[in-house]
């Protein structure tokens, strides 16, 4: 059934750029007819014919490569005697040639046109909100907007002056920007709107090199949780927390969460939220958590750590192996002073410090993940498990699918709400809540890693090899990635939005991405290995279908306009050439001649062959990894 799908997908896809070629080519050949021209082949594809039949006196031909096509005009070329013969394309004022060869862009346009209303009308496409939202997810703690205050729930406004248009923007614009970025903020907290020059450096967490970054990581998403086809052992494991199918995570240790990025980062930041008395205030703050082993404890302080370490019965873990936090406690939990670590690169070097907060003399702890704690040795007890507070919203209406305008209210809307701002302000007071409105406190979650996780799932698919490991594998070669930490919630989605904008709007922010991209292709700024070829554009077109026949219309008038653009370009290979020779004679007054035109078009001719080659090559590549990661995941 799966091989059925993509096989038909893969029809589709051909059949869609077969109707491109053949609309380019027909505006060509009735400007051609309009203005008197005689045509001679009407070509789809190239190659040797699949099928070849006489229309009108012009002979017509679909060819086995669809990656392409043509019109021959009678005097086109030097074997013709007598190019000013009536009906001739030179024979034609320069005006009717230039007639003919806009003909084909301009085609593509009215086709491009006509699809994005057709979408316009049907009410548009549904997507993720984070494919289209201007709000920010997370943002790379090391980057220049991160030093300049930019954080998750901000807005993007613009790059370089054009106006957000989707999550493409966050690396399309550092890609094609050349040494420097503008990027145009809208901060959240201050309600201000700033403009930030960025240099673009290597994306951290791309696979390959060449891919570059502002600082922008993740679109912000709803992270809602709707579980299906869960073991029933791991999803009571999961709603002992108290979560329910279709919550939205909306807060988690001391973060309102915006991104399911920041929620993996919120994991791994080494930190344990804990509640703290200071001046009879109550505290929400993030504290370091480390192993005894990290910290220069002196003689006293080891004692006193492996005295609440038995009162805890914590003997089996070695004492090194003890977490604990950089502070020396008095019995009953107040701090008395920080406690030097050692070169914790060296120790752990994958552990990310940032957003954490400092102990002072006099604090008291009083409740850790929201639960209480009287005593040091509850501090050591507790610290053994990293325990995450969450709140949720349960609400029913993100069931539904909404207009972006929307989502993006109801997204903001939450972060706004007084119910969440008191429910959270109480964690680990006395006056504790465990629900206020819609918001609800769940009971601490324990993540775990994802060779823990693995191994899980293992029980329950024992003939699935899960991620092409073991579970012996997963014991005897550990990596940095099977120790990242997860809350093991399966099914968190973000909300589905209708997307629609007006097809001037659809067919202007495409043009401007071509523009962008030739732009950045001259000044040397973006390989050209990151255009797609005939093979990735078929690829591509392969998968829109299988998405649905909006998204595949869509990908059709995004090719076409591409197509129209693309051969508007100057060069002697393709119709915009044919306009430039046609515009000189009619500055001049002299023709080009037809011999000239041949020899100046077969250099380019070569170089658009070797460059189809180059990017075939690349969409090669693409379409490998793209199958071989499906296939690790399957």
């Amino acid at each position: 059934m799966i091989f059925m799908d993509g096989l038909i997908s893969l029809i589709l896809a051909i059949v869609g750029l077969g109707i491109l070629i053949f609309i380019h080519e027909l505006g060509h050949y009735c400007a051609a007819r309009w203005v008197g021209m005689r045509v001679e082949v009407f070509s789809i594809g190239f190659g040797k014919p699949l099928v070849s039949f006489w229309h009108r006196g012009v002979r017509i031909n679909i060819c086995w490569i669809p990656f392409g096509g043509y019109v021959k005009i009678a005097g086109m070329d030097k074997k013709s005697s007598a190019q000013d013969l009536e009906g001739n394309f030179f024979s034609k004022p320069p005006l009717s040639r230039i007639c003919v060869a806009l003909a084909g862009p301009f085609a593509n346009v009215l086709f491009g046109f006509f699809v994005f209303t057709v979408i316009w009308v049907a009410g548009g496409r549904e997507k993720p909100f984070a494919s289209v939202t201007q709000r920010i997810g997370w943002v790379d703690p090391h980057s220049t907007l991160y030093a300049e205050g930019v954080r998750p729930g901000d807005k993007i406004v613009a790059y370089n002056d054009h106006r957000f248009q989707s999550s493409r923007d966050h690396l399309y614009a550092p890609m094609t920007s050349g040494p420097s970025v503008k990027v145009i903020v809208e901060k959240s907290k201050a309600r201000t709107t700033e403009t930030i020059q960025v240099a673009p450096y290597q994306h951290p967490y791309a696979l390959e090199k060449g891919i570059l970054t502002s600082g922008v990581l993740s679109s912000a998403n709803f992270l809602i949780w709707k579980p299906h086809k869960v073991p029933e052992p791991l999803l009571a494991e999961q709603e002992r927390s108290g979560i329910l199918p279709g919550d939205r995570l909306v807060w988690m240790d001391g973060s309102y969460l915006f991104s399911h990025m920041q929620l993996q980062q919120l994991l791994h930041t080494g930190s344990q939220f804990m509640t703290v008395l200071r001046d009879n205030t109550y505290l929400q703050l993030k504290i370091p958590r480390v192993l005894a082993g990290e910290m220069k404890l002196t003689q006293e302080m080891r004692g006193e750590l492996s005295d609440w370490q038995y009162e805890a019965d914590l003997q089996m873990i070695p004492f090194n192996e003890l977490w604990f936090i950089p502070y020396n406690l008095t019995s009953d939990a107040v701090v008395e002073s920080a406690i030097s670590l050692f070169e914790l690169d060296q120790i752990r070097p994958h552990r990310v410090w940032y957003d954490v907060d400092r102990l002072l003399p006099g604090d008291r702890i009083v409740a850790i993940a929201g639960k209480k704690i009287s005593a040091s040795y509850e501090v050591v007890e507790r610290l053994q498990e990293k325990r995450v507070s969450i709140v949720v919203d349960r609400n029913p209406r993100y069931e539904d699918v909404v207009s972006l305008t929307q989502a993006d209210v109801e997204f903001e809307a939450v972060y706004q709400s007084s119910a969440l701002h008191n429910l959270v302000q109480r964690i680990g007071t006395p006056q504790q809540m465990e629900k206020d409105d819609s918001f609800v406190l769940l009971s601490p979650i324990v993540p775990q890693t994802r060779r823990e996780f693995l191994r899980k799932l293992s029980e329950y698919y024992p003939e699935q090899h899960l991620s092409r490991d073991s579970t012996e594998e997963v014991d005897e070669k550990p990596s940095e990635k099977q120790e990242n930490l997860l809350l093991g919630l399966i099914g968190v989605y973000d909300e589905t939005v209708q997307y629609n904008p007006n097809p001037i709007e659809s067919c202007v922010s495409i043009v401007r991405e071509i523009k962008q991209t030739i732009v950045a292709l001259v000044g040397g700024y973006l390989s050209p290995r990151w255009m797609s070829g005939p093979v990735g554009i078929l690829h591509m077109m392969q998968q829109q279908s299988a998405v649905g026949y909006i998204e595949l219309l869509f990908w059709l008038g995004t090719i076409s306009l591409n197509l129209a653009v693309l051969n508007l370009i100057p060069l002697p290979v393709l119709d915009g050439g044919y306009i430039l020779f046609s515009l000189f004679e009619m500055v001049t007054g002299v023709r080009v001649k037809v011999e000239w035109i041949e020899k100046i078009v077969v250099p380019f001719a070569v170089l658009l062959i070797l460059l189809l080659l180059y990017l075939t090559y690349y969409d090669i590549l693409r379409v490998i990894q793209y199958i071989f990661s499906h296939w690790m995941t399957s």
